[in-house]
């Protein structure tokens, strides 16, 4: 039977068995000596877990969509094989992995996506991405999650690229980073730049509004309420208050949907009462703007799953959406919302004063017809 016929667990195995051996010399000995080089060869997505070897256990669902672990030195060789690698993510797992080393040893010779998971800078000082090599990256989806790093460092990812066209920012530390200089990196791919994804985790707030309008091909932008408004003295959460000089800076002429997150930030945990009077007001204000101005903007986006302890008897924030989805949806805007926990009827009972959760005297029992 020709090795490339072999189911695609016992193809993983031996991968496995030869990373685990010596990695780079058996991986190409795998490559140049069975006959399904060619096939891996084709490989365009790779999921990769920098600092943990992987076992006999991992495998290969199929061979254009592949999860293994594999160390630095192996993938220096997969990147001189997979000719046609378009999707790569790196993560680290029990250790951050090092971002000096993403630029190092990831292959770029026809890399469309580059996500990074789970690392940071661990040796200070020296630049990341050097100047010259500034826009020589062929990727143009670059998507951090759970990375600590310094501005500058951030700055010089993103300028690596060539062009980038969607980018993402997600419960990351970066070291005293806002809106403004967030914007600031991005904008030398203003014109390529059709989604961008942010959260309040990885910028802090500054009061000002990220200006997405400066970016014309912008279809797509999710935007965290805790980064909005300013914080008054007193007060956990920033306060809201509608300007038209916001719509200036979010509806964009190509936006399409915005997507406003609710999040836990580390710190506060998110309640029921946080979509309120203040956030639909708001809210109302944008999609009156939006259809005011004839904008691209067709679909809004709220991402709101608050912690259930933290229910109350006085109001059921879902209602507020219900009202606005009803009364814009006859004007092309969409809402969208999250299910919530509970609905509306089980949040009635669970303030019901009468009712008692181990009172079983109204279910039928076994002999009732």
């Amino acid at each position: 039977m020709p090795i490339s016929d072999l189911p695609d667990e016992i193809l993983a195995m031996i991968i496995d068995f030869a990373s685990l051996q010596s990695p780079q010399l058996d991986f190409d000995i795998v490559l140049r000596s069975y006959s399904f080089a060619r096939e891996l060869a084709l490989i365009r997505t790779l999921e990769f877990g920098v600092d943990v070897i992987c076992d006999q256990s991992s495998g290969l669902s199929r061979l254009d969509d592949v999860q293994i672990g594999l160390p630095w030195s192996l993938i220096r060789s997969v990147g001189q094989h997979l000719r046609e690698l378009a999707h790569l993510q790196l993560q680290g797992y029990f250790s951050r992995l090092n971002l000096r080393d993403v630029v190092k040893y990831v292959p770029l010779t026809s890399l469309e996506v580059l996500q990074v998971k789970r690392a940071g800078e661990i040796e200070f000082g020296a630049a990341c991405v050097e100047p010259e090599d500034y826009r020589t990256a062929p990727f143009k989806r670059l998507d951090f999650y759970d990375i600590s790093a310094s501005p500058d460092t951030v700055n010089q990812l993103i300028q690596w690229s060539k062009e980038l066209v969607s980018f993402s920012l997600e419960q990351s530390l970066i070291y005293g980073a806002d809106l403004p200089m967030l914007h600031s990196w991005l904008s030398s791919h203003r014109d390529t730049l059709k989604e961008i994804k942010i959260d309040s985790v990885s910028v802090k707030d500054t009061g000002t509004l990220f200006n997405a309008a400066h970016f014309p091909n912008l279809e797509t932008f999710q935007l965290p309420r805790w980064v909005m408004g300013p914080v008054e003295e007193n007060r956990d959460r920033p306060v809201l208050k509608w300007s038209p000089d916001q719509a200036d800076l979010l509806l964009g002429p190509k936006l399409y949907t915005f997507t406003w997150l609710f999040e836990d930030d580390g710190i506060h945990r998110l309640e029921w009462h946080e979509f309120s009077d203040q956030e639909e007001s708001w809210l109302r204000s944008l999609m009156k703007e939006a259809i005011a101005r004839k904008s691209a903007l067709r679909k809004i986006r709220i991402q709101f799953y608050p912690d259930m302890e933290s229910a109350q008897p006085q109001e059921y924030p879902w209602d507020r959406m219900d009202d606005l989805r009803e009364e814009f949806e006859p004007y092309g805007l969409t809402l969208e919302y999250c299910d919530p926990p509970v609905t509306k009827s089980e949040w009635q009972v669970m303030f019901d004063e009468s009712f008692n959760p181990f009172d079983v005297s109204s279910e039928p029992s076994d002999t009732e017809a």
